[in-house]
């Protein structure tokens, strides 16, 4: 009596292990490709974001700087208290709530932003200042002033960074 050997016997056939082989490298593949696809889609999603925030706040940003010189230099006339600001100077565009939580996108440039915003509350406690008391003083006002003038500095510095084309 001769022994006969049967291929498969003691195991899964070919075709069993190819398709458990092919389900194993779909359960891995199909996820890591849709991952990856969702970082692509993140990653501009992002970029769409900076772009618009680049573009959006440039103009409120410059406006504070421009308003910042305009009162430092009416503060410095003597004639200032009868030239009071308007309460509203500083009032918060809506560019700076609306983009805040997403500054961090701009890196270096959005924290720049956010100290401009930090500013704007600033310069808007100046403004509540010079409406109230009429005894400030020389030296109050003069410091406020140069303050003023800090607050555009950064800011123009801000937009101008704002206004540059960020490196790919």
């Amino acid at each position: 009596m001769g022994a006969h050997i049967t291929i498969g016997a003691s195991g899964p056939d070919l075709p069993t292990l190819f398709i458990g082989a092919c389900a194993v490298i779909a359960a891995i593949a199909v996820p890591y490709f849709q991952r990856q696809a969702q970082i692509r889609d993140d990653k501009a999603q992002q970029d769409a974001l900076r772009h618009v925030m680049r573009h959006a706040l440039r103009q409120p940003v410059g406006t504070f700087a421009d308003r910042c010189r305009a009162l430092a230099d009416n503060m410095r006339d003597d004639s200032w208290r009868a030239r009071r600001p308007p309460k509203t100077l500083f009032r918060r565009p809506p560019e700076f709530d609306q983009f805040r939580p997403h500054l961090h996108l701009l890196g270096e440039i959005g924290t720049l932003v956010n100290a401009v915003v930090s500013d704007q509350n600033n310069a808007w406690l100046i403004v509540k200042a010079l409406r109230v008391d009429d005894g400030l003083n020389d030296q109050w006002l003069s410091s406020m002033a140069d303050s003023l003038i800090d607050m555009a500095r950064r800011a123009e510095r801000c937009k101008d960074l704002l206004q540059l084309e960020p490196e790919h």
